[in-house]
């Protein structure tokens, strides 16, 4: 069973609604878990990182992928139970030393 229809039962069992961030064969090997707040309804954790290889691994260049990511997913809010997306602290501040050094 895959780990987008274990969180389905599992919302199903708990009167959950989650939105997972489609085609599942691109996408779901980038679940991490749920993500709650106080007031928040949970949310679906993508990791961003896998996010975008799969869309490299699928033809895109890394800018392209960039791009269609921050417009298309980012930029797309579908509900209280919008899918959310980790950003890892080493490829934040990776990206922040880039930036210094250009």
């Amino acid at each position: 069973m895959t780990i987008r229809a274990q969180l389905s039962t599992w919302a199903e069992e708990h009167d959950t609604e989650l939105i997972f961030f489609d085609p599942p064969e691109q996408f779901d090997d980038a679940i991490l878990g749920l993500v709650c707040g106080f007031g928040q309804e949970l949310a679906v954790l993508y990791d961003e990182a896998k996010v975008i290889a799969a869309l490299v691994r699928d033809g895109m260049d890394e800018e392209s992928a960039r791009e269609w990511y921050e417009f298309n997913t980012i930029g797309a809010y579908v509900g209280a139970a919008t899918p959310r997306f980790l950003i890892r602290v080493e490829e934040l501040l990776g990206e922040i030393s880039d930036e210094q050094t250009t």
